[in-house]
């Protein structure tokens, strides 16, 4: 799983370096973390792991009904860290050998959002009303290379980019900018013709959504199957969740 450009090395020596640099800036990340909103009963995703790091403190904030899982394309720097919770008695916590650019399949997530963020600072409350649902917000993701740069310049602006499926309701999935309903092609300033979706299918399947609270799937659209199989890798068993 590891390549060339693997920034840290493989040795004990750099494995002990780190966890002495997390334990001296300790306090100053569980700042962080309260100001993220890390709550007992969380899921955390503790990407680019290596040998434990903020593992332990985020297992403590989460608590025995939460879960830390961390994600490192190093197994050399994996295996110490399971060895490091095993000597914490990490029960909430399982370590997972891959990245985050392994499968690039598409989905939704909806989760909860902090409404006090920056990047929300900009946006008329009209639309945040009619863009979000009892405090959570659905995110796509994985969606091309368009759908990429746009992320990028909205972090970049911090103003966030809204908006919905192009098509009016209970009409269907549309996968070709020719077949979008007139009325939401005369709603639009600029048309971006990509030509046919990739993920078109004859049952006019769109992108799953899952609850990353529940881990409930609340719409099972297109790669559910492979999405089911890449989440039984963080112990997460989406059929047996079944659906929200």
């Amino acid at each position: 799983m590891r390549t060339d450009n693997y920034p840290l090395a493989s040795n004990p020596a750099e494995i002990k370096r780190p966890g002495i640099q997390a334990e001296s800036l300790a306090e100053e990340t569980a700042i962080m973390l309260g100001h993220i909103g890390v709550k007992a009963g969380d899921a955390c995703l503790d990407l680019g792991c290596g040998a434990g790091g903020i593992t332990d403190l985020l297992a403590a904030r989460v608590g025995p009904g939460g879960r830390v899982i961390g994600m490192d394309v190093d197994e050399f720097s994996l295996t110490a860290a399971r060895t490091w919770a095993e000597g914490l008695a990490l029960d909430n916590v399982d370590f997972v050998c891959g990245s985050i650019f392994d499968n690039d399949l598409p989905f939704s997530t909806v989760a909860p959002f902090r409404p006090d963020h920056e990047i929300y600072k900009k946006v008329a409350p009209f639309v945040m009303a009619n863009s979000t649902k009892v405090g959570t917000l659905d995110m796509l993701l994985n969606a091309g290379v368009f759908h990429n740069e746009m992320t990028k310049q909205s972090l970049g602006r911090m103003m966030p980019v809204l908006g919905s499926s192009a098509n009016t309701s209970l009409t269907g999935s549309k996968y070709r900018l020719e077949d979008i309903d007139q009325p939401v092609l005369d709603a639009g300033d600029i048309l971006v013709d990509g030509g046919l979706s990739k993920y078109h299918n004859d049952e006019g399947k769109s992108s799953t959504i899952i609850d990353f609270e529940s881990f409930k799937t609340i719409r099972i659209g297109v790669c559910y199957d492979k999405l089911c199989e890449i989440f039984l890798k963080f112990k997460i068993d989406l059929l047996a969740n079944g659906m929200a």
